[in-house]
C-alpha cells in the first residue's frame, strides 16, 4: 500500500530543492506504480505533492535518496523534463517506463533494459538509395551506466518460476508508436544493434542537450519490456513494476552515487511544511491487551506499551502508562496495610497507571501524572489529579 500523499504549496516545496538532485520522470498513467514504492523523506510523514502551472511534482525517496518525481502526458516528455530542469536543477535524470522488445526468444515481458545509448529514427533523408538517418546516437551518463550495470544482484519475479533479466544496450526512439511487426522488423534491420524501442526516451536527450548543453547532467533511461512491437502493450504494469523495482534496488546503495551529489534521506534537514497535516494514527490493541497506534499503511508506528489509549485529537492522544516499579511497591504496601486481599490487589495492579499525552511520533508531550485525562478540544483538555478536575493547555499548563 502506498504512503499517503499530501499537497503543499510550490513555494514550500522549494525548500527541498537542494536535497532533491535526482529527477525521476514517468508517464502520467504510471505515476501510481512508482508512488507505491516511494517513501517519505526521513523525519517526514508524507510524500509531498506540489503544483507549478501545468506540472505536478512529488517529493520523497526512492531507495536511499531524495527524489523529485515529475510525470508527463503522451508526447510531452521533453517539455516536462525541460521545465523540471529549470525548476529543480537536478544533477541526475532517470526516465522510467516500458518499451517494446526485439526478440521473444531472448527477451521476456518484464525484463529490464538499461539504455547505454539512444538511436533516434525520426530524422531521415530520402534519396534514390533509400532512407539515410541523420541523427546521432546520444550516450547515457557514464557514472549511471557503470553503477547500474555493476552494483550487486537484483531479483524480480515476473511469474512463478521466472525471474526478470537485465539487458544493456541501445534503444530505438521516435515519435511513432510501433505496433506493426513489419515496421518493427524494418527498424531493427536498419539498426541491428538496437534491442528495444519506445516513443518517449528521446525527450530526455532533447531536454538536456538542446536546452541545457552546458550543464553537467547525467541521464539514463530504464525500461521494462511490455510487448514486442506487434500489437497493443497488454503487460505495461508488469514491465513498469520491474523497471521501478530495479531502480529502487540499485539506489539503496548509500555510497555508489556520491559522484552525482545525490542526497541521502537522513541528510535532508528540511522542516515539515506548515501546510502539511499531521499523519493519521489509528488506535491498535494487541493480543496481550496493550495499546499502540498504526499508520494508514497498517504499520505499527507507536509500540503497544500503553494500558489504555484514545484516538488522536488536535495532534495529541491521551494514553495510560504503567506506573514505575517504586510506585507499584508503594501501592501494594498501602493496600496490604488497609487489609485488602492480595488477589484483589494483583487484579488492580494489572491496570494501575497514570494518564498523559503523546504526539504522533510517540513522544511524551505531557507527563503521565493524571488519574484521568480526556481528549483535547479547542486547545485544552480536562484532566483529573488527586480527585480534582483541571483544564490544561498543550504545554501541560493549568488553565485558570
Amino acid at each position: 500500500m502506498p504512503y499517503n500523499t499530501t499537497d503543499i504549496s510550490y513555494a514550500e516545496s522549494r525548500g527541498f530543492k537542494d536535497c532533491c538532485n535526482l529527477l525521476l520522470v514517468i508517464e502520467k498513467e504510471h505515476t501510481g506504480e512508482i508512488l507505491k514504492v516511494m517513501k517519505p523523506i526521513k523525519g517526514h510523514h508524507y510524500i509531498y505533492r506540489a503544483y507549478n502551472y501545468a506540472e505536478t511534482y512529488y517529493i520523497g525517496i526512492l531507495g536511499a535518496y531524495c527524489v523529485i518525481l515529475s510525470d508527463y502526458g503522451k508526447g510531452q516528455a521533453s517539455d516536462t523534463i525541460r521545465n523540471a530542469i529549470n525548476n529543480w536543477e537536478p544533477t541526475t535524470i532517470i526516465m522510467l517506463g516500458d518499451a517494446f522488445g526485439r526478440d521473444r526468444e531472448k527477451q521476456n515481458i518484464g525484463d529490464v533494459l538499461v539504455v547505454d545509448h539512444l538511436i533516434p529514427f525520426d530524422r531521415q533523408l530520402l534519396n534514390e538509395k533509400g532512407n539515410t538517418y541523420l541523427s546521432g546516437h546520444p550516450l547515457s551518463g557514464d557514472i549511471l551506466q557503470d553503477r547500474l550495470n555493476s552494483l550487486g544482484n537484483w531479483s524480480f519475479t515476473i511469474k512463478k518460476g521466472l525471474k526478470a533479466k537485465l539487458h544493456i544496450g541501445p534503444l530505438l526512439t521516435g515519435s511513432v508508436d510501433v505496433q506493426s511487426k513489419n515496421f518493427k522488423n524494418n527498424l531493427f534491420n536498419q539498426f541491428p544493434k538496437a534491442i528495444g524501442g519506445d516513443v518517449d526516451a528521446k525527450g530526455v536527450y532533447e531536454a538536456v542537450k538542446t536546452n541545457y548543453p552546458n550543464r553537467n547532467i547525467e541521464w539514463i533511461i530504464i525500461k521494462g519490456f511490455s510487448h514486442f512491437g506487434d500489437g497493443e502493450a497488454k503487460n505495461q504494469k508488469k514491465a513498469i513494476r520491474s523497471a521501478i523495482d530495479f531502480t529502487r534496488a540499485k539506489f539503496c546503495n548509500k555510497v555508489a552515487f556520491n559522484d552525482l551529489k545525490l542526497v541521502l534521506s537522513e541528510k535532508c534537514n528540511v522542516d515539515i511544511p506548515l501546510s502539511a497535516p499531521p499523519p493519521p494514527r489509528f488506535l491498535y490493541k494487541n493480543r496481550p491487551g496493550l495499546f499502540g497506534y498504526k499508520d494508514a499503511n497498517n504499520k505499527v508506528v507507536i509500540s503497544c506499551i500503553y494500558l489504555d489509549g484514545k484516538e488522536f485529537k488536535e495532534g495529541l492522544a491521551n494514553v495510560k502508562m504503567k506506573v514505575s516499579e517504586e510506585t507499584r511497591i508503594h501501592y501494594i504496601e498501602k493496600q496490604v496495610n488497609v487489609g485488602h486481599p492480595l488477589k484483589e490487589i494483583r487484579k488492580e495492579l494489572e491496570n494501575l497507571g497514570c494518564w498523559g499525552y503523546i504526539d504522533i511520533d510517540g513522544n511524551t508531550v505531557i507527563e503521565h501524572i493524571y488519574d484521568k485525562a480526556f481528549p483535547f478540544k479547542n486547545g485544552k483538555a480536562k484532566v483529573v489529579k488527586d480527585g480534582k478536575g483541571l483544564y490544561i493547555n498543550k504545554k501541560g499548563e493549568i488553565i485558570v
